[in-house]
């Protein structure tokens, strides 16, 4: 409902959630709420623009989760996705196609990215995660356990901790393969003192227990 083009939820919040306006009727009023609806999507474009050319913003889809920042991006999203402060679904990171979406009527992709993200973000192929530079790496976030897991790692992991492992103590496949700072790793959410062993859950490694 509403003007052609218009993000419903923006323009109910323009006209108030008015029941003519929003059937399209276009007194006075609701051209006044026309003007600013369009003077809002014009900022939000905008926004969402920078965002994707700076990668300055701040995760399973929905609401912020721990380290993560919320993410309500669809699933089939083609474009650079941005952080919104004023998205359909509140603060978090939208696909920025103009797609309307909504908790429980749309298909979100799974997310990891995490606040503070300062280089845009990726499609890994099963999830949206922070650009981060150089290879995928195992990003340590506060409270969480150093962790060094190369991909496609099939032998279990465990904890070093004898500082002789090549990027220090940390969680690191127990095949023995090398790994340094060029290493392409997994993403690890392994909490500090994590003593049960760690699992993987087919996009991070988590601590069993």
């Amino acid at each position: 409902p509403g003007p052609a083009g218009a993000d419903p939820a923006v323009f109910a919040d323009a006209v108030g959630a008015d029941d003519e306006c929003a059937a399209g009727s276009r007194d006075d009023r609701c051209d006044v709420a026309l003007a600013q609806l369009r003077a809002r999507q014009t900022q939000a474009r905008d926004g969402a623009a920078t965002v994707a050319a700076s990668g300055v913003a701040s995760s399973a889809s929905g609401p912020a989760s721990g380290p993560y920042d919320p993410c309500w991006i669809h699933a089939g999203c083609s474009s650079t996705p941005g952080y919104s402060k004023t998205g359909s679904e509140g603060p978090g990171w939208y696909c920025t196609d103009n797609v309307y979406v909504k908790e429980g009527k749309t298909k979100f992709d799974h997310c990891s990215i995490h606040v503070d993200c300062r280089h845009g973000v990726k499609f890994t192929g099963s999830e949206w995660v922070c650009k981060d530079p150089g290879p995928s790496r195992a990003v340590s976030y506060k409270g969480n356990d150093p962790c060094y897991v190369h991909k496609h790692c099939h032998a279990g992991i465990g904890y070093s901790s004898d500082g002789k492992a090549s990027l220090g103590n940390g969680w690191y496949c127990k095949d023995g393969k090398y790994v340094d700072a060029s290493t392409d790793f997994d993403h690890c959410e392994i909490r500090s003192g994590c003593s049960c062993g760690a699992t993987y859950l087919g996009y991070q490694w988590v601590c069993e227990c």
